[in-house]
């Protein structure tokens, strides 16, 4: 029973670094040119997911859908983001190579 009460408390203790990390490291970046973009899915039948990576000339970004900023619209974000276009993102999280964790697209205004 101790072991649970421990456990609990590490989740709740992880909520407000998982929000703070998500409203606290986002930002707008500008110029971004894309060089090319993958769609990545993982599990299979019905319980698919699917992530997206951007590829641009200065850092790789995820679009996946994030709650917390209640955006839903990840594949429309995919599709409206042209190869050899310039984007800037509004972008929120941290790049952490060793766990292949990117930032995450929240808005993307294209040319």
């Amino acid at each position: 029973m101790r072991m649970v009460w421990i456990i609990a408390a590490l989740i709740i203790a992880l909520v407000p670094i998982k929000i703070w990390i998500h409203f606290g490291t986002m930002e707008t970046v500008s110029g971004y040119i894309i060089q090319d973009k993958e769609r990545i899915t993982t599990g299979s039948d019905k319980s698919i997911e699917s992530k997206y990576l951007i590829f641009t000339d200065r850092e790789t970004f995820e679009n996946t859908d994030s709650t917390l900023s209640l955006k839903f619209n990840s594949s429309d974000i995919y599709g409206a983001i042209p190869i050899g276009g310039t984007c800037d993102f509004k972008v929120t999280g941290i790049r952490i190579p060793f766990f292949s964790s990117y930032r995450n697209i929240i808005t993307a205004n294209c040319s």
